[in-house]
C-alpha cells in the first residue's frame, strides 16, 4: 500500500497532449490475476487515500496503470489534433458534430447547455452510457492545460459492486469493493467560459486498450485489449467506425466476448465500393471494453448476452466501461490518380476519369450525364455517354426488390434500329432509374472500356440502420434478421408504429401491431409456427391471435376483431428491408405469403 501511494506522489503530470492520451491503464499485478476481493480492496483503499489529497488524485487520474506504458503497436503512434475527427469519445466524434454541439449550447436550442459544465457532462455520461445513477456532485479535478486546452478528470464509483459468487462451500473473508471509472475531459471547440466540455477517454483498473485516444488506425490493423476477464465474466470488447447522419452514410461495428486476459480486435471497414457506404478515406470511431452487470445479482448466466456496445444504447448497467476514440484511415476508398467521383442528388455515386464531364440537369426531375464529351447530352460519333434519370416515387405499392449490383454494360438492351444506343431500367434503395448508354460508331475502344467501368462503379448508400427514413421508406434493418416462412416482431421506430414482419414465399409484408392487452399492458407479440399465427398472451389469461394475413381469430377479446393493416416491404440491394407506408390489398397479402 505504501509503495502504491509513493508511486503516485512521485508521478509527474504529462506536459504533452500525446502523453496524456497514451497513458491508458492496464490491469495491475502479475500475469495471473489476483483474487477479485483483494484487488478491489486495494483499489478502494488507494482511491480513498488519494481522494483525501486532491493533488494526489489528480496525478493518479493521469498516470494510472503501469508507469511508462505505451501502445504495443508502433503504427498507432500518430494522434489527431484535439477537436478534429476521432479526437473525442462522447457526446460527438466528428468535428462537424462538435461544432454543432457548441452552437446548440450557445443558443440553448435543444437543451444542450449541460455541455458547458463538466459536472453535468459526467452526470449524463454516467446515466446514459455506463448505466449508473448520476452522481449528485461528482468531484472534478482540473489538470494542467495541454496545448492551450484545459483538462479535467472525474471519478465514478460503481453504485453496487458486482462480485463473482464464491464456489460451493467457499466463503470470502473480505468484502467486495466496487469498480472505479476515471472520466477524462477537455474543451474540444472553444476554450474558456462558454466552451463545451467533452469526454476524451474512459479508463479503469479493470481493463485497458493498446491504443491511445485519438490514435490513427489503418484499416485492417489489430488492436489488443486487456481485461481481468476471470474476475468479470461476460466481459466484451469491440469497435465502431463512423455513424449514420444526413451528411455521411458510414457505420461499421463489430464485437464479441473478451473473457480472456488479452483479446485482439481487427479493426476493419469494408470499402465504400463494396459496402455502398460513404466512409471516405478516413472516419472517426472508438474501441471499447465493457462488462454488463448480471441483472440477477447471482452467478453469470450460462447464456452470454449479445454484444453490448455501451455507446449504442446497449444493455446497462455495466460493471465497468473502458473506451478510447480513434481515427480509422481507409486507403481503399481513395480514388486512383486521374479519377473523380460523381454524386447524384438522390445519393448514388459513380467514378469516372477526371477529364470526363459529369453534370446534373433538371427536366423537370434530375438527370445525370457522364461522358468523355464536353456536353453529355449532345454527343457525336466519337463520344460515349451515359444518362440516368429517376422516376418520381408514386403512391402505388412498389412490390419489386432492388437490382443486383454491380451493374454491367451487358445488362443494357439495344434500342431497335439504333445499334449505338441502349437502355436499362434498374432500382436502388426503392427508387426506379432509367439509364441510356450511348457509344458512337467511331468511339475509341479505350473510351468504351472506361464507360464500362463507370457503369460498374455505380453504387448506392447502404440503409442498414433500422428506423432510417429514405425515399418514403422506413428501414427495418437487415433481412437476415427476418426468417423466410415466418413472422418476426420488431420494435423499429417508424411513423407506422411497431410492426410484425412476415416473409412469405413470394415477397415480404408487414402488419401493424395493435395495442397490447388491456390497460396498455405491454406484452411481446410472438409467432406460432405450427398454427402460422401471430399471438400475444395477456395477463388475464386470454390470447390475442391473428392469421398470417392479418385476419383476427374468433374468440379474440373485445377490441381485437378487426383485420390488421398490411404494408408492402421490399429488399434493398444491400439486404435491408424497406417498409412502404401504403396499404396492401388482401389479395396482395395472400399472394405474397403463398406465392
Amino acid at each position: 500500500m505504501r509503495d502504491e501511494l509513493r508511486s503516485l506522489d512521485l508521478a509527474e503530470p504529462p506536459e504533452q497532449w500525446a502523453d496524456i492520451q497514451r497513458r491508458i491503464p492496464r490491469p495491475h499485478g502479475p500475469a495471473t490475476p489476483t483474487p477479485t476481493s483483494t484487488r478491489r480492496i486495494l483499489t478502494g483503499a488507494v482511491a480513498l487515500l488519494v481522494g483525501i489529497a486532491g493533488v494526489g488524485f489528480g496525478i493518479h487520474a493521469f498516470s494510472s496503470g503501469t508507469r511508462g506504458h505505451r501502445t504495443q503497436n508502433p503504427r498507432l503512434s500518430q494522434i489527431v489534433p484535439m477537436g478534429t475527427d476521432g479526437s473525442v469519445l462522447w457526446p460527438a466524434r466528428t468535428a462537424v458534430q462538435l461544432e454543432q454541439e457548441q452552437v446548440d449550447a450557445d443558443t440553448q436550442r435543444i437543451g444542450n447547455s449541460w455541455l458547458l459544465y463538466p459536472i453535468q457532462v459526467v452526470q449524463k455520461f454516467s446515466s446514459s452510457v455506463v448505466g449508473w445513477p448520476p452522481p449528485a456532485q461528482p468531484m472534478i479535478i482540473h489538470g494542467p492545460d495541454v496545448n492551450g486546452r484545459p483538462t479535467a478528470t472525474a471519478r465514478l464509483t460503481e453504485p453496487s459492486a458486482t462480485c463473482p459468487t464464491p464456489t460451493s462451500g467457499a466463503q470470502s473473508s473480505v468484502p467486495c469493493v466496487a469498480n472505479v471509472e476515471v472520466i477524462h475531459l477537455t474543451q474540444p471547440v472553444r476554450v474558456g467560459e462558454g466552451g463545451i466540455w467533452a469526454i476524451t477517454s474512459v479508463t479503469s483498473s479493470a481493463a485497458s486498450i493498446d491504443a491511445p485516444p485519438g490514435g490513427v488506425i489503418t484499416n485492417g490493423d489489430s488492436v489488443v485489449v486487456h481485461s481481468l476477464a476471470t474476475e468479470a465474466p461476460g466481459t466484451q470488447a469491440g469497435f465502431a467506425v463512423g455513424n449514420y447522419d444526413r451528411r455521411r452514410n458510414c457505420s461499421v461495428a463489430s464485437g464479441g466476448s473478451a473473457d480472456h486476459p488479452t483479446t485482439t480486435l481487427h479493426v476493419r471497414a469494408a470499402p465504400d465500393s463494396v459496402a455502398g457506404s460513404n466512409c471516405g478515406v478516413s472516419a472517426p470511431g472508438y474501441i471499447w471494453v465493457a462488462s454488463p452487470v448480471n441483472g440477477s445479482g447471482g452467478p453469470p448466466s450460462s447464456v452470454q448476452p449479445p454484444v453490448a456496445d455501451p455507446f449504442s444504447g446497449g444493455a446497462a448497467p455495466y460493471s465497468f466501461v473502458v473506451a478510447v476514440p480513434v481515427l480509422v484511415r481507409i486507403p481503399e476508398n481513395a480514388l486512383p490518380v486521374g479519377m473523380a467521383s460523381y454524386t447524384f442528388p438522390s445519393g448514388w455515386t459513380a467514378d469516372r476519369a477526371s477529364s470526363w464531364t459529369a453534370v446534373t440537369t433538371y427536366a423537370p426531375g434530375p438527370v445525370a450525364g457522364i461522358s468523355n464529351a464536353a456536353t453529355p447530352f449532345t454527343l457525336k460519333s466519337m463520344d460515349v455517354g451515359l444518362t440516368v434519370r429517376s422516376n418520381a416515387v408514386s403512391n402505388a405499392a412498389p412490390l419489386r426488390n432492388d437490382s443486383q449490383f454491380p451493374l454491367s454494360a451487358s445488362d443494357f438492351q439495344v434500342e431497335p434500329g439504333l445499334g449505338y444506343r441502349s437502355d436499362l431500367t434498374f432500382r436502388g434503395n426503392g427508387v426506379t432509374y432509367h439509364a441510356q448508354l450511348y457509344a458512337g460508331p467511331d468511339a475509341l475502344p479505350a473510351d468504351v472500356a472506361a464507360m464500362n467501368q463507370v457503369i460498374a462503379s455505380i453504387r448506392f448508400p447502404s440503409l442498414g440502420q433500422p428506423g432510417r427514413q429514405v425515399n418514403g421508406y422506413s428501414s427495418l434493418g437487415p433481412a437476415a434478421g427476418y426468417p423466410v416462412g415466418a413472422g418476426t416482431s420488431t420494435n423499429v421506430p417508424s411513423p407506422w408504429r411497431p410492426v410484425f414482419v412476415l416473409r412469405g414465399s413470394a415477397s415480404t409484408y408487414a402488419l401493424v401491431i395493435p395495442a397490447n392487452c388491456a390497460q396498455g399492458e405491454g406484452r411481446i407479440w410472438g409467432w406460432d409456427a405450427a398454427a402460422q399465427q401471430i399471438v400475444t398472451h395477456c395477463p388475464n389469461g386470454s390470447d390475442i391471435r391473428y392469421r398470417w394475413d392479418g385476419a383476427p381469430l374468433p374468440g379474440n377479446p373485445a377490441g381485437y376483431g378487426r383485420r390488421l393493416v398490411a404494408f408492402p416491404v421490399i429488399e434493398a440491394w444491400d439486404g435491408t428491408l424497406l417498409l412502404w407506408p401504403h396499404h396492401m390489398h388482401v389479395s396482395q397479402v395472400r399472394n405474397a405469403w403463398r406465392g
